[in-house]
């Protein structure tokens, strides 16, 4: 059962009903630290073991958050600055990884994207400027 954010801010508690992507959207709306999640969450659970399965989630949560982009998709995105080779069919999909809430492999992708797009301009200009 995935929440929509407004049904999020509602159910506070029933945090065990959420899913990862429900913990996701709620840390990044709110831009909450872990600390304090795992406080709220330990504050309205009582049963122990629905507390440890929830705070799990909250664990993958933050770790899908953090996990870095693939070396191999770095490569790609410097060389092929915002997927365009391939148009809409990317070798990294923005709007999946966004519904799963890769939030740094998205900053990562647009960050050497950039990077890979300047050295396109800059070596274009060199051409023009030297022959």
């Amino acid at each position: 059962m995935i929440l929509k954010p407004k049904e999020l801010m509602q159910v506070d508690s029933k945090y065990s009903e959420y899913t990862i992507e429900n913990f996701i959207h709620i840390i990044v709306q709110e831009n909450l630290k872990k600390e304090e999640l795992v406080a709220r969450i330990r504050n309205t659970d009582t049963n122990e073991e629905l507390c440890n399965k929830t705070l799990q989630k909250v664990d993958f949560a933050y770790k899908r958050i953090e996990k870095p982009l693939e070396n191999n998709i770095k490569i790609l995105s410097f060389i092929f600055p915002f997927s365009i080779i391939d148009g809409h069919k990317s070798f990294f999909n923005v709007e999946e990884n966004r519904k799963l809430g890769f939030v740094r492999k998205i900053k990562e992708y647009h960050k050497y994207s950039f990077i890979g797009l300047i050295i396109y301009v800059t070596i274009i200009i060199l051409v023009i400027i030297f022959f």
